[in-house]
């Protein structure tokens, strides 16, 4: 990819038969590269191991990831992590490795006690946390090691990643999952042709999917909700609960309680698709719906806001902010219309995305025992409900 003159400086050097690291930083007119294979990762802390003395492991720069990274490692390898701490391990002279320590289900530890999927993730969002304007990062299939449902929460990652840091990132995959995630004008197709390999732009990521015989996990049911919050909070739900079957369920946005029962009631005479409605909390003592599911408590936007009242110290964490500011910005919504009790709290906490504000105060929402114990259930439900058609 890059042909001329250019000088290789490894972050560390040992013999490996490829010749090369997992790592290498190539200067070409002052661009710095940055290459990730997942078999090169494996030998590179492999030979950490080898020629470390852990009794006298001493990791430099410690700091710990934001709560947003920590939520996005929950959500691509599908474990709960309490905290991680990343830095660097000498390990000859000057040369370095990542080194990431964490703590999930009550346990601690470090990089080398991880699966090889975590110490993949971990070494990918390490190396693009630590690189510049100026540094290009080649990624060979990031998918690698990872279950379906990390797919798109880590090529997420690796985009939000690389808009705050300012580097350019360009990323080798087969994943329907990663591929459906890019806007058509980032995707370039190569395939080999008589005279080598031939980029080709491309005008949609249907047509990529195409050309590498690609499908998507069949959807098997759908899901009528009442609007876009509505569709977050199961999104939530089934990424926390049933992560393993979230391809199998499409979930739709109705306008409305009605529209939403109408559309299933139509659908759920489909022979092939099954089809479930899951209406707001609120609605479940309402007969007309006795044949629909519901969403854990009452209305969506109020069960947010209580569940951030609920547990300001939790959620403030969350939102990498301090209590007192979130309970001033929580009474700042009490009086605006449920629609933009989000708009306000965002607003007066200072953040720009208001997407994950909401995301972080659904992850407080679920933290709730009786929240998580309806969602269980519910999660439940809809797996049974995708294994047979509507109809039947």
């Amino acid at each position: 990819m890059f042909v001329g003159d250019s000088t290789v400086a490894q972050r560390f050097v040992r013999p490996l038969e490829s010749n090369t690291t997992t790592r290498e930083a190539v200067a070409v007119e002052g661009v710095s590269c940055t290459y990730l294979t997942p078999h090169l990762v494996e030998q590179e802390t492999a030979y950490a191991a080898d020629h470390l003395r852990f009794s006298t492991v001493n990791p430099v720069g410690i700091k710990n990831v934001r709560r947003a990274g920590v939520d996005a490692l929950n959500r691509i390898l599908g474990h709960r992590y309490e905290w991680v701490e990343e830095g660097e391990v000498r390990v000859e002279c000057d040369e370095t490795i990542p080194y990431v320590r964490s703590a999930r289900e009550g346990e601690v530890i470090d990089i080398w006690q991880m699966s090889t999927a975590e110490r993949w993730v971990h070494c990918v969002l390490w190396c693009l946390r630590h690189a510049g304007p100026s540094d290009v990062v080649l990624i060979d299939e990031p998918e690698s090691f990872l279950a379906t449902p990390g797919h798109a929460a880590l090529i997420d990652e690796i985009a939000r990643i690389t808009r705050a840091v300012g580097c350019q990132t360009v990323v080798a995959t087969h994943s329907w999952a990663m591929i459906s995630r890019i806007a058509p004008e980032c995707l370039r197709l190569i395939t080999r042709g008589a005279s080598g390999g031939k980029i080709t732009n491309v005008t949609s990521a249907e047509r990529v999917l195409s050309a590498l015989s690609l499908e998507p996990d069949h959807v098997r049911a759908l899901i009528y909700v009442e609007d876009d919050m509505a569709a977050r909070m199961l999104e939530a739900i089934i990424r926390r609960f049933i992560a393993h079957s979230a391809n199998q369920f499409d979930g739709v946005s109705s306008g409305g309680s009605d529209e939403a029962a109408r559309a299933f009631r139509v659908t759920r005479r489909s022979h092939r698709l099954s089809s479930v409605c899951v209406l707001d909390g609120d609605l479940r003592t309402n007969n007309e719906y006795e044949d629909c599911l519901f969403l854990p408590g009452g209305p969506p936007e109020e069960e947010l806001v209580l569940a951030l009242a609920e547990d300001p110290e939790r959620a403030a964490e969350l939102l990498e902010t301090d209590p007192q500011t979130l309970l001033v910005a929580i009474d700042k919504s009490r009086f605006v219309v449920h629609q933009r009790v989000f708009d306000v709290i965002k607003t007066s906490l200072g953040c720009r995305d208001l997407g994950s504000v909401i995301d972080r105060c659904i992850d407080v929402w679920l933290e709730n025992d009786r929240v998580a114990e309806e969602a269980r259930v519910l999660a439940s439900v809809l797996i049974a409900r995708a294994s047979t058609p509507s109809n039947k």
